[in-house]
């Protein structure tokens, strides 16, 4: 049995936790002790302690993209553990922005430039691969036909122009052990229809215990919700746990519509699968 954690997220229930608005996921199982993303500060880490969670002991850290509040946090871990490796797709050092009609700004990583300084650390993942038997890290996420996901408002920079971000930097991670699998999300920037139908492709799996973490449907229309709910019956899904920027109205519907558990991960919460 592995027991997954919420470190941080957007959102706290008592406890004596701190929040932020970001994302990281502590991972314990039979054969090791993993990280999800670092959030975007420290308050992971300071989090950790209070639950009792030795952070020193992590074997790996995955980070699912390149934006600063699920990778910010990272140069904190390395302080307090001199061992895990540090899994990444090459294409999430490359600087990102937000925009709006009035500003743009930088949401990439923010130590993009010093990771050099941790070289033997870094693992870049551009091919499936496995952290441990049962522990998959999958890049290169398809689009399906209508299901392909661009959002104008998150940028980066080619040949001078800013255009949409199309997200090859992002990483899955999916944990099969005595159960059905579990699939770990930071942001689905891809698409969560997208990001299943590539884990059926790649591993040949449809039935979950556990889909957790964000799927980046807040501020989306009812209709664009609605098409996910529907792109989702191929698959069986137990339960979602979802938090970060997944939105209220997104998760309103999907306790109205999915088959399954539907609750919310916030900082502190627990799993055992």
């Amino acid at each position: 049995m592995a027991q997954i954690t919420t470190l941080v997220e957007n959102r706290v229930s008592g406890k004596n936790l701190k929040c932020e608005h970001g994302l990281s996921f502590h991972i314990q199982t039979s054969s090791g002790s993993y990280l999800f993303d670092t959030g975007q500060s420290g308050k992971f880490i300071e989090n950790a302690l209070k639950l009792g969670i030795d952070l020193s002991q992590v074997d790996a850290v995955v980070l699912s993209h390149g934006h600063y509040d699920h990778a910010g946090g990272l140069l904190h871990f390395l302080e307090v553990n001199d061992r895990a490796k540090v899994y990444l797709h090459p294409q999430a050092l490359k600087e990102r922005f937000s925009r709006s009609a009035e500003v743009l700004k930088s949401n990439g990583i923010p130590w993009r430039n010093e990771w050099q300084q941790f070289e033997d650390r870094f693992v870049f993942v551009d091919e499936p691969m496995k952290l441990e038997d049962g522990i998959h890290m999958l890049p290169n996420i398809q689009s399906v036909p209508d299901y392909k996901v661009l959002n104008p408002r998150l940028v980066v920079e080619k040949d001078g122009v800013l255009v949409p971000d199309h997200f090859e930097d992002e990483l899955l991670l999916v944990l099969k052990e005595e159960n059905e699998p579990v699939v770990f999300c930071g942001c689905a920037h891809n698409g969560i229809v997208n990001i299943l139908h590539h884990i059926k492709q790649q591993l040949g799996m449809d039935r979950f215990q556990l889909v957790i973490g964000g799927l980046h449907l807040a501020g989306q229309g009812q209709e664009e919700i609605q098409k996910v709910l529907e792109g989702i019956t191929k698959f069986e899904v137990q339960h979602w746990a979802l938090n970060h920027c997944t939105g209220d109205e997104a998760i309103a519907l999907f306790k109205q519509t999915v088959f399954g558990q539907v609750s919310y991960a916030d900082t502190g919460s627990q799993f055992n699968v």
